[in-house]
């Protein structure tokens, strides 16, 4: 039984280890990705609100890159300056459904989100694109998609 409980422990430590990722903690992303999709669902849509991601954030970062759906890998290695191996398991690399952010501090990266493009689509931007904390304010604007009405993120134009 005792032999049993030890090796519980050592599986349990294990596991913890493997899934503690120094590279993304993903809390602090979905804590962001929630205030986003919060603030989104608030918004008006006349692009008249802006949107801060530095507000929004509760970590650290100086850049943004932001890409679109089926973005290779190279592309996405070249516009971070460096190589990311997770991204091969991403949902970009397979399907339409979600932008990347990738948040990253002195060329390493802090945090990354898969953000749905139902929830806002910055597919607009003319992908890959990258803001610095200053830059990175948005304002939304609902336009038809097709025949939908979809929402899209642009650049806030300062005054």
């Amino acid at each position: 039984m005792m032999k049993r409980l030890k090796n519980l422990f050592i599986f349990s430590g294990l596991l913890l280890l493997v899934n503690c990722d120094n590279n993304n903690t993903a809390g602090e992303a979905i804590d962001f990705q929630n205030r986003l999709v919060e603030v989104v669902n608030t918004n008006d849509y006349s692009g008249n609100q802006s949107i801060a991601f530095g507000e929004l954030t509760t970590f650290k970062w100086d850049s943004v890159h932001i890409f679109g759906p089926y973005t290779p890998s190279d592309i996405i290695f070249k516009r971070l300056g460096f190589r990311w191996d997770k991204v091969e398991d991403l949902s970009i690399q397979s399907d339409e459904i979600n932008n990347l952010l990738v948040f990253t501090r002195q060329n390493k990266l802090v945090e990354y989100v898969e953000y749905p493009r139902y929830k806002g689509d910055f597919i607009n931007l003319d992908l890959p694109q990258t803001f610095s904390v200053e830059e990175a304010n948005f304002v939304i604007k609902e336009e038809y998609y097709g025949s939908q009405k979809w929402l899209f993120f642009y650049p806030k134009i300062k005054n």
